[in-house]
């Protein structure tokens, strides 16, 4: 047994060393494909099959470690489709795969051109003025569709130059850019100073606390070296907005904030379009319309269809679902979304709809709508204040002297009534799904308001909480990223908010961003408030 163990290995060694002695590396050819930048010039090589790294550093005579510190994403792997830049300083080792003198005298100069979400290989064919025809057979693409960050070689001399000002040739690494980049950016705040109700009232304005706010998150980006200047244009010296636009004013942004109202943002959208100037709606929910077509759109507002998914989603599992609304709301927009959210996530639910009038009769009609065996999620779809007074005690004594377990489940709107029992909140559990909350109990919430109070002498309205959540997030990523900032938005950490939460997400390719941060807050028992975020 022993000698046949021998003789297996012996066979064994032996059919390993033919193998290895008949494998021959496939030829590494000499690309003729040139590119510059700032840290000199590159031959563009495209990995084929079972090519190695060492295998291609010695056809280009080039040091492998070399090779890897100028292609960063190499360390995750080499495979066939990949782009290696090889730095051009000596001469390919082997003589076979040297190009010929003609081909040498022909090589062609490259640029670099790093795919935006928005970008198709149309656009970019335009852009640099060549076809799309061209674009797919020099980049030797399969597929139409780009990937965000891609890189193309565009041939040297056409069109604009679009290298990235980073230190990384292959324009995927983040947060590297040049200091000249990263820390000189124009911003533009457009807001209607001027408006009716400051007029009427100055000193309830409510953009100018925006203003406010925006301004303490400005200086804390200067703080962090930010070169920022910024434009602040008062849009009722205007006859429309698209009178900024032609005026000069927003020349040169890199980002562009208002204006606030929803027909006053469709005056820029064609030139913030054209100039890939991202434009941001701080305020108006019926912005979102103009999402569609409009990539370097940005909705802040949390459409109403993504307040009510979120708190739909915190209804607790196996309970029993019940909705009520009042007489006459029935087909309402906000019952309309709110079914329609849980037909579609299959929850069964019993539903009722009652006048004011009917007042304590309606008591056992509730009850009707309730299980008394499992914990029932009520969802009460009223902003009216008499009517939620009236449920609220009504289900208060089904769940205190019937015995029914119930949890509430309102409107944003309900944190402002001041003549609800606040005790029914607590001890029916309240979720609220929110866009805008406060935490006063925060460390950072304090902070901004001691600066507030100091640099204004007054108390800051939700307004100035807005603008500085705005205001801290879109400076630090213009900060972080540079100007192709947006291409990063979703990834951007939320951290520091005050009032808001954010996560942009688009719903396709070549659309803009609409914000699906949402806070849920929840009242309890022991009469404490907790908050929770839905798209961290």
């Amino acid at each position: 047994m022993r000698y046949l163990r021998i003789i297996l290995l012996a066979l064994l060694s032996l059919t390993g060393a033919n193998a290895v002695a008949q494998y021959t590396p496939p030829p590494v050819t000499v690309s003729t494909e040139v590119i510059r930048n700032e840290k000199g010039e590159f031959f563009v090589h495209k990995v084929e099959m079972r090519q190695t790294l060492f295998s291609i550093a010695k056809a280009y005579n080039a040091d492998v470690n070399q090779i890897t510190a100028d292609n960063p994403l190499l360390r995750g792997g080499l495979k066939a489709g990949d782009i290696v830049l090889i730095r051009k300083a000596g001469a390919p080792a082997q003589e076979e795969n040297r190009p010929s003198e003609s081909e040498q005298k022909k090589e062609i100069k490259y640029t670099q051109h790093v795919v935006r979400w928005y970008e198709t290989i149309e656009s970019i064919a335009l852009k640099y003025k060549i076809t799309a025809e061209e674009l797919v057979a020099l980049n030797k693409l399969t597929d139409s569709e780009l990937r965000p960050r891609e890189i193309l070689l565009i041939p040297d001399g056409k069109g604009d130059n679009s290298v990235p000002s980073d230190n990384n040739p292959a324009g995927n690494e983040r947060g590297l850019f040049s200091k000249s980049v990263a820390n000189n950016h124009v911003v533009s705040l457009i807001l209607p100073f001027n408006a009716r109700n400051y007029e009427a009232n100055p000193g309830t304005n409510n953009y100018l606390d925006f203003y406010q706010g925006f301004l303490i998150a400005a200086n804390d980006a200067k703080e962090k070296g930010m070169n920022l200047r910024l434009k602040v244009i008062d849009n009722k010296e205007y006859q429309n907005s698209s009178l900024i636009a032609s005026s000069g004013r927003i020349d040169g942004s890199g980002l562009v904030i208002g204006p606030v109202f929803a027909d006053e943002i469709s005056g820029l959208l064609d030139y913030t379009r054209e100039k890939a100037i991202p434009l941001i709606s701080p305020m108006d929910p019926s912005s979102d319309k103009f999402v569609e077509g409009n990539p370097q759109f940005l909705q802040v507002s949390v459409p109403v269809e993504i307040q009510q998914e979120a708190l739909i989603s915190s209804i607790l599992p196996d309970s029993h679902v019940a909705l009520f609304c009042e007489e006459g709301t029935q087909n309402s927009e906000q019952v309309n979304i709110t079914r329609s959210i849980l037909n579609s996530k299959g929850i069964q639910y019993t539903f009722y709809s009652y006048a004011l009038l009917k007042g304590r009769s309606v008591h056992s009609q509730l009850v009707s709508k309730l299980n008394r065996s499992k914990e029932n999620s009520v969802i009460i779809l009223s902003n009216s204040e008499a009517f939620v007074s009236d449920i609220l005690r009504n289900l208060n004594l089904i769940n205190t002297r019937d015995g029914y377990k119930i949890t509430l489940f309102g409107t944003p709107r309900w944190r402002n009534f001041d003549n609800v029992d606040i005790d029914y909140y607590h001890s029916m559990n309240l979720h609220l799904a929110l866009q805008y909350n406060v935490d006063y109990s925060g460390e950072d919430v304090s902070r901004f308001l001691s600066r507030y109070r100091a640099m204004f002498g007054s108390e800051p309205s939700p307004y100035a909480f807005q603008a500085y959540d705005l205001g801290n997030f879109f400076l630090s990523s213009m900060m972080k990223y540079g100007e192709d900032f947006i291409d990063y938005i979703d990834e951007e950490p939320k951290t520091g908010m005050l009032q808001s939460s954010y996560r942009f997400e688009r719903s396709k390719r070549g659309s803009g961003f609409i914000n699906k941060g949402v806070r849920l807050i929840i009242y309890r028992p022991d009469y404490s408030i907790e908050t929770r975020s839905f798209g961290r």
